[in-house]
């Protein structure tokens, strides 16, 4: 509570006046973002991943494809984090908070509400889009030091709710028994 009143209240910090975002910072970030356009070379860089990840999901055995899924999990949410730091030159440190969301709205829907897996995905994918969005719009008024630790503070707080709201999250032993994901004819029941 005290977190929010002080965001709302004192956007630039308990101690600090209100820092402005200097024009050249915003129109390198612009020309960044301009640079981001996709060539031939790109789509078939991509198109080489997606055939080397589906290899690696028909060759590897077991224990490697687990640990590859994981690091494939983690490598989207270090996209997250290059795209705010390395192009807008913030630092935030919340990003789990809305992986977090997706994925118990999209369990706590398939398991307790009976949701087809599909459906489920995408619902918790966009309550995540709008929890970000709203908290963004609160929390990158902050620059620097104040918002790394704002978006570490939402994070620790949507852990603690985890943790505590047992009854939607399974608590600290999570949502055991979610059937495995399905679109029409095909179930994904292996790693």
């Amino acid at each position: 509570s005290l977190l929010l009143l002080t965001l709302a209240l004192r956007p630039q910090g308990l101690l600090s006046s209100a820092i402005q975002i200097k024009e050249e910072m915003a129109e390198a970030v612009s020309d960044k973002l301009q640079s981001l356009r996709l060539t031939w070379v790109d789509g078939s860089r991509i198109l080489a991943g997606v055939i080397i990840v589906l290899a690696c999901g028909l060759y590897l055995p077991s224990t490697l494809l687990t640990t590859t899924v994981f690091a494939g999990i983690d490598a989207l949410v270090v996209l997250g984090m290059v795209m705010l730091t390395g192009y807008a030159g913030q630092l935030s440190l919340g990003q789990g908070t809305f992986m977090m969301v997706g994925g118990y709205a999209s369990g706590y829907l398939t398991l307790t509400l009976g949701w087809p897996p599909s459906a489920a995905l995408i619902l918790g994918a966009a309550l995540a889009g709008c929890l970000a969005w709203a908290l963004g719009r609160l929390i990158f008024r902050l620059r620097g030091y104040y918002l790394s630790m704002a978006s570490l503070c939402v994070l620790l707080i949507m852990l603690n709710f985890a943790r505590e709201l047992a009854w939607i999250t399974g608590g600290p032993n999570g949502l055991p028994g979610i059937p495995p994901f399905s679109i029409p004819g095909y179930a994904f029941v292996s790693e």
